[in-house]
């Protein structure tokens, strides 16, 4: 497990991941608000889901080509136990080196790592949403998030 369970604010960079028009987002403001995420391994499955605080919606990567912005809606579980979740709501925790962190700047205190679709595709940004940028799946742009507990 590359990452603890647990509650998280999310950033890319020095812009935190929020939600805008239910896609997870950049915010184009430094000093937003960043959304809190809970961050659940699902070990029997070796993924994590990615939910927001109020577990009203998680982390969805919709059916689609190439950049496919990530949507925030209410997953869906198979009623069992221990509970199934489709593929397109699991992700993969990839930590970064220490010479990746510093390569990119960040505090080497940070919880840093790259979030993987299962179906291959890394986390990246793209899409303008005002001032932000949804963040999207796309193996091409990787995102590399820097995580607090909340």
């Amino acid at each position: 497990m590359a990452l603890s369970s647990g509650r998280y604010r999310l950033w890319i960079g020095d812009r935190p991941v929020v939600v805008v028009d239910n896609m997870a987002a950049v915010s184009g403001d430094p000093l937003a608000d960043p959304a809190v995420w809970l961050f659940n391994y699902q070990e029997h499955l070796g993924r994590y889901t990615i939910e927001a605080q109020d577990r009203s919606g998680g982390w969805v990567l919709p059916v689609g080509d190439g950049m496919t912005p990530i949507a925030v809606r209410a997953l869906i579980v198979v009623p069992s136990e221990p509970p199934v979740f489709p593929a397109y709501e699991l992700w993969s925790i990839t930590p970064l080196l220490d010479g990746e962190i510093e390569a990119q700047g960040l505090r080497p205190d940070a919880a840093v790592f790259r979030v993987h679709a299962v179906r291959g595709r890394t986390v990246g940004l793209s899409a303008p949403i005002g001032r932000s940028r949804a963040v999207v799946a796309d193996a091409d742009v990787p995102a590399v998030f820097a995580a607090e507990p909340a």
